[in-house]
């Protein structure tokens, strides 16, 4: 509703605030496999849970949403925690193509290496391997990690891009 939004945020509920949490932090905590995944292949950060719900799709149950391009400073304190808990030894930040997905991984970077995190950007302009025809870009119809099919996640995941 545009009211909810102008006087408390577009996303907003009684027990998540987006600029305090990381989208999906319970189950990164309390399942095996994504914990597993976490320790083993980094801490995939998106923008946004439907972003999360696709590499979940997908078998990559490592992923974490800030909710937005941004990164706050609640949640680099909530990534140091989670990090305390699971054990994970990088981020794969997997933010939007668009300008504010780039420019939010940019600054995202920066923070979290400063605060001693090791840190990789999902590259848009990268190739990749197609299903049959070797190497190409990635198609600029895909605008972020929820536009690309299960198959195409899944060979990023057998390549070790997230």
């Amino acid at each position: 509703m545009p009211e909810q939004e102008t006087s408390h945020g577009k996303y907003w509920s009684y027990s998540f605030r987006k600029g305090l949490e990381i989208y999906n932090q319970d189950q990164l905590v309390l399942d095996q496999e994504a914990g597993r995944q976490t320790r083993s292949f980094g801490l995939v950060l998106v923008e946004g849970f439907f972003d999360v719900a696709k590499l979940v799709e997908a078998g990559c149950r490592n992923a974490g949403a800030l909710m937005g391009a941004h990164i706050s400073t609640d949640q680099i304190e909530r990534l140091s925690w989670l990090r305390s808990r699971i054990g994970f030894s990088s981020v794969v930040l997997f933010l939007d193509r668009d300008e504010a997905g780039r420019n939010g991984a940019r600054q995202a970077f920066e923070r979290l290496r400063q605060q001693g995190f090791e840190v990789r950007v999902f590259d848009w302009d990268r190739t990749v391997t197609a299903e049959d025809r070797g190497l190409e870009p990635i198609p600029a119809s895909i605008r972020d990690p929820a536009d690309m099919s299960v198959p195409q996640l899944q060979r990023l995941r057998a390549q070790g891009v997230i």
